[in-house]
């Protein structure tokens, strides 16, 4: 099957040397001088783990940022400079120097308002009323409608001058119809994807007496929400092109978007270079858009580089406008230290970790290991470790990629369809409750000072080390506490371990404990930032988190759940927590909101239960880091050429 259906890189191109131009106009040079032209903007493309694609139908973020400059949504994002005025963000329009902050974007400023794109007019409901998308982030909460309809602006084209109107939007619903029911033939439609189930649901109904207006319907009220971003999934093809890469074959061998056939773009940008994988890709202005003048580059730029060394090394020497460091590790090797820095999915967390319980020869490696396990499986041990880190101190130590977290959940983990974990009301309490913050204040700067509390950490060590001096061994044992931390030999852990242990050391003397850092063998201590970054709602993490918690025999444990008067395994905990996350997302406002009471106790339960245990450490958030030449310039460039939708 050959559903390319976008842009490819194809490796199995006959005549390598050459390069596919879909315009007749003169393909442009890779600039030879240090210096960047003003009217291109370069970045890279990593051909050790990026691989340049836009599949409609399966795509990565990549593809989806190159397929960005190729199409135009019906229903577009723009900024709302009038509010942000209004609330005192900024003084002036387009002042994006306000937006970057201490390396990271205030997205108040950048709160974005609903725009026309394709479409001439707002949609219209089934009394024919036109209903303006106003407030973005209550746009959940729209009117619904069986019917929709909307109209095209005038004259809209493709760049190869073939027009676009209600017959190009059917043919192109049609087909993305067709393609997706044969991907998805040999499965059930309870599991089809949700741009195939609105399909589905969808009647399409053209106007036969203007070229330019279509319509939806449904047998169910939908809300306009729902319907704008289902609109927005369908991408536009030219029913000639499109047909003629698969032609005399059945639809499935289709191989529109590869060289032969390329992408037609109906949007800002349009291929100059490209579809070979061994060239640079190079996008030109498409002059049929109607709206190039809002773009500020003339020609965009994808370098192919073999990694990300080579990347640092474009970037020092002047060649880029931007970079994206996929291995954090080499943050500190970047000459020009102007970016911003993004929330991720992921967490930086100490483990913990027993010696393998085996009979030793030498009594003395048998006691020292008993000991070990001993402090290591006690609560108050390991939050004695939490409570004797300096985080403001290893903020200033350089370590580039610390950027302290407080909580088992990264920041931009959801707990429901619209809020984030980190956001609600009784992680804030559980948290003041853990570091005994009696103000209502949460802020980094409170947190960083309450977390460090050295005379709490000692205390905690002490009162395990002296229930442990009461046991057998205790009695007889007296050498320091024995604790192997484990490097994975990165620039980064090293100087982070080499600082903990210092820390660690400082707060219990050395007479107390002997820390040794090694590279393998058993351990004790570990920093991981994998094993929970694939659990992508909050209730999932917080399960496997407190499923660490054990019983004393080593058994799986239950979970006594009062708000449901249940003893619950782990896999029926997260089903009834799943279940019950769906419903608090659900239309029927009392349900919902039932649902969502019981859903948060419970979640806060499990929290309260994870700080007591602690049977892992949040020791940092993981950001994404983009580099630019000159912060603001290309930052306004590429905001307005991506708004925020590109790969950071």
């Amino acid at each position: 099957m050959a559903f390319f259906f976008g842009i490819k890189s194809l490796n199995d191109n006959k005549d390598e040397s050459s390069s596919t131009s879909v315009s007749s106009n003169v393909t442009p040079e890779t600039p030879k001088e240090d210096k960047i032209p003003k009217d291109i903007y370069v970045k890279t493309i990593n051909k050790q783990n990026e691989d340049p694609v836009v599949d409609l139908f399966d795509s990565n973020p990549l593809s989806n940022e190159m397929l960005l400059l190729l199409k135009c949504n019906f229903i577009t994002l723009e900024t709302d400079w009038e509010k942000a005025i209004q609330k005192k963000h900024v003084s002036i329009s387009d002042d994006y120097s306000s937006v970057l902050q201490n390396n990271e974007l205030k997205h108040d400023i950048l709160k974005p308002t609903y725009a026309l794109g394709l479409l001439k007019n707002f949609p219209k409901d089934e009394r024919g009323i036109e209903q303006e998308i106003k407030g973005y982030d209550k746009f959940h909460y729209d009117v619904s409608s069986n019917k929709w309809t909307f109209n095209l602006k005038d004259n809209l084209k493709f760049e190869n001058d073939k027009k676009i109107n209600n017959e190009t939007v059917k043919y192109s619903f049609d087909t993305n119809k067709k393609i997706l029911e044969f991907l998805h033939s040999d499965k059930d439609e309870k599991v089809y994807p949700d741009n195939l189930k609105k399909l589905l649901a969808t009647t399409f109904i053209k106007d036969e007496h203007d070229e330019l207006t279509f319509s939806f319907y449904y047998d169910k009220p939908q809300k306009l929400s729902y319907v704008v971003s289902f609109l927005n999934l369908l991408t536009l093809f030219p029913k000639e092109e499109f047909e003629k890469s698969y032609e005399g074959k059945s639809i499935d061998k289709a191989e529109y978007g590869a060289k032969e056939y390329p992408f037609i773009s109906y949007g800002p940008y349009q291929v100059s270079q490209g579809y070979d994988h061994e060239k640079d890709w190079i996008f030109k202005k498409n002059s049929k858009y109607f709206e190039n003048d809002k773009y500020p580059n003339s020609f965009i730029h994808y370098k192919l580089i073999e990694n990300d060394q080579e990347g640092v090394q474009l970037f020092n020497d002047g060649k880029l406008n931007e970079l994206i460091i996929n291995d954090n590790n080499l943050l500190e090797y970047i000459s020009n230290k102007q970016y911003i820095a993004k929330d991720t999915r992921g967490v930086g967390y100490l483990y913990f970790n027993n010696f393998l319980e085996e009979q030793e020869d030498d009594l003395e490696i048998q006691n020292m290991k008993t000991k070990t396990n001993y402090f290591v499986q006690d609560p108050r041990f390991r939050q004695a470790l939490f409570f004797a880190i300096d985080r403001q101190k290893l903020k200033q130590e350089n370590l580039f990629k610390f950027n302290p977290t407080f909580s088992f959940i990264s920041n931009i983990t959801l707990i429901t369809d619209y809020e984030k974990f980190n956001k609600t009301n009784f992680h804030e309490e559980n948290l003041r409750k853990f570091l005994n913050i009696q103000e209502n204040n949460v802020s980094e700067t409170n947190l960083i000072q309450n977390s460090f509390n050295p005379r709490k950490a000692l205390e905690l060590f002490k009162s395990v080390e002296n229930d442990f001096s009461k046991t057998q061994l205790g009695k007889k044992y007296f050498s320091p506490l024995k604790i192997i931390f484990r490097s994975d030999g990165s620039d980064f852990q090293e100087k982070l371990i080499t600082s903990l242990k210092s820390m660690f050391e400082e707060c219990f003397s050395t007479s107390e404990i002997d820390i040794e850092v090694e590279t393998e063998g058993d351990f004790n201590l570990v920093i991981s930032e994998k094993g929970l970054i694939n659990r992508d709602r909050a209730h999932t993490i917080l399960v496997y988190i407190a499923d660490l918690i054990k019983k004393a025999n080593g058994q799986d444990r239950t979970y006594e759940i009062p708000y449901l008067n249940k003893q619950l395994s782990q896999n029926e905990l997260l089903e009834e927590l799943t279940a019950l996350q769906n419903k608090s997302d659900s239309d029927n406002k009392q349900d919902a909101s039932e649902a969502k009471t019981q859903f948060f106790n419970i979640i806060k339960q499990l929290e309260e239960e994870v700080f007591q245990k602690f049977p892992i450490m949040p020791l940092y958030q993981i950001k994404k880091h983009k580099f630019y030449k000159d912060l603001i310039n290309d930052f306004t460039d590429s905001f307005l050429i991506w708004r925020l939708n590109d790969r950071c």
